[in-house]
């Protein structure tokens, strides 16, 4: 009995062995993809491939990026386990994000909220709509700060409240107050600052999309579940409502293409909730980063403001065509999205072979391409001093760039779009409402440069921005 016993044992170990040798070459062999192609990378680590544990992957793609762009026109990465080809050049990203060889890929973009035509008739109209409550928001915002006059806020926390109400009242109808908007708001909380778990999920479907798809595997589900239950009756309540319609116009209708059907309560929602991410992916932080910048940079504020007080002074009323004259704070929002990306990489799949201009080189069809987005926005070939926050160069000529692929903080080449459009016209009211009554200052030295949150899906802080607000005397400080 014994020897037999021994004999199972022996058996079961040889069994271990040769699963763990096999999963060891299987692992070893996806990470040797570049290895045996001769394209340039850097050398995979085991389980995380190219990726860090405490870095963004917006990071770690740059750090890539930065030791062999001065290789080649292209490398390859590992996220974790999968290969990708990522472009070292500006022009080739711009184009694969234009090419129609390129489709898009990451699970995290599913929604497809980048991909339709840009209506800015629709959109203007829609400004024209929300006008009233969007002042009423930013008004809102001024009397809390009033309220808090002196002490210390989290930018980012202000940041989200802000943005929150601004999306669920404009868009989805929703009343200013209430267990509704503070439910709302830890949602996009959940979003931006992934748990665990979650993270987890998020790395799975990079990972391996097909996989996922196939199980069912989505870090956006209990986040979707939660946010229908929240809205479906305001959607079945308001189908009609012009404000939803416009919205299906602007999300839903890709090239600009008629209703084919009736659109049901549940696909408003599912669209709803496109616009919902899309809103505060490309908001939050984006305004938490610039009052952070501004805080550092007082002659920048203090240019900001003299703008502001010139074109609206106190006694005038903010108007949707004043606000496209700061021309300054364009340059201020933009330099934010520069430095601080919202989207700070995205994917792309070949559909077929493509040929790099200039190159030997061919992508093969069903290559995953991953866009370096943060990387390139940091590339001192195409931003000169690109850590220094310098909105001049969207002044002086860097602007011109943006043809060229430098410059794409949501993902697309084109600079002209309708998430930029909604961004930056949602940031510019809040910074108004900000500029023209206080002063934002730091009570003790902010780091130089900001950690990123590593679980974050887009480029988030990693710790609390604590500043001060400081209301401006009636000889308002210039």
């Amino acid at each position: 009995m014994r020897v037999g016993a021994e004999m199972v044992e022996c058996d079961v170990l040889v069994i271990v062995v040769i699963a763990v040798g096999g999963i060891y070459w299987w692992l070893k062999r996806r990470l040797s993809v570049w290895k045996r192609r001769g394209i340039a990378h850097v050398k995979p680590r085991l389980l995380m491939g190219n990726l860090r544990k405490k870095h963004h992957i917006a990071l770690a793609i740059a750090e890539s990026y930065t030791k062999l762009s001065v290789k080649a026109q292209l490398g390859g990465f590992y996220y974790l386990q999968r290969a990708a080809i990522l472009p070292l050049d500006a022009r080739l990203a711009g184009n694969i994000l234009t090419e129609p060889h390129f489709a898009m890929d990451s699970p995290s973009e599913s929604w497809d909220y980048y991909s339709h035509k840009r209506d800015f008739v629709v959109i203007d109209s829609m400004w024209k709509s929300i006008w009233n409550r969007a002042l009423d928001i930013a008004c809102d915002f001024s009397t809390n700060l009033e309220n808090v006059n002196g002490q210390k806020i989290d930018a980012f926390d202000a940041s989200l409240g802000y943005n929150v109400k601004f999306i669920a009242n404009c868009f989805l109808g929703m009343s200013l107050k209430g267990p509704k908007l503070d439910n709302l708001e830890k949602l996009a909380r959940k979003h931006l600052q992934l748990s665990g778990k979650r993270h987890k999920q998020y790395l799975f479907q990079q990972t391996f999309p097909q996989m996922a798809s196939l199980f069912g595997i989505s870090s956006m589900d209990d986040i979707l579940k939660s946010f229908e239950k929240l809205i479906i009756e305001q959607t079945r309540a308001d189908l009609s409502d012009k404000r939803y319609q416009k919205l299906i116009k602007i999300v839903g209708q890709p090239n600009g293409q008629r209703l084919s059907k009736k659109i049901d309560s549940k696909e408003i929602t599912r669209r709803a909730f496109g616009l919902f991410i899309a809103g505060i992916e490309t908001s939050v932080a984006t305004t938490a980063f610039c009052m952070y910048e501004l805080a550092k940079s007082q002659d920048i504020q203090s240019m900001l403001r003299r703008e502001i007080t010139d074109i609206l002074p106190k006694s005038q009323h903010i108007t949707y065509q004043s606000l496209a004259h700061l021309k300054y704070m364009d340059a201020v929002i933009f330099e934010t999205l520069r430095k601080y990306p919202p989207i700070g990489s995205t994917w792309r799949i070949t559909s077929k072979e493509y040929y790099v201009p200039n190159s030997t080189y061919i992508i093969e069809e069903g290559m995953p391409v991953v866009v370096p987005i943060y990387a390139i926005h940091h590339d001192p070939r195409y931003h000169v001093n690109p850590e220094k926050f310098d909105p001049e160069r969207f002044l002086n000529g860097d602007s011109d760039g943006i043809a060229e692929g430098t410059f794409m903080p949501f993902g697309r080449r084109d600079a002209i779009s309708i998430e930029m459009h909604f961004t930056i016209m949602q940031i510019k009211l809040m910074l108004v409402s900000l500029l023209k009554e206080f002063r934002i200052t730091h009570g003790e030295p902010l780091p130089d440069a900001l950690a990123i949150n590593p679980k974050s899906p887009t480029l988030t802080p990693k710790n609390r921005i604590w500043l001060s607000v400081h209301k401006l005397g009636d000889s308002a400080e210039i």
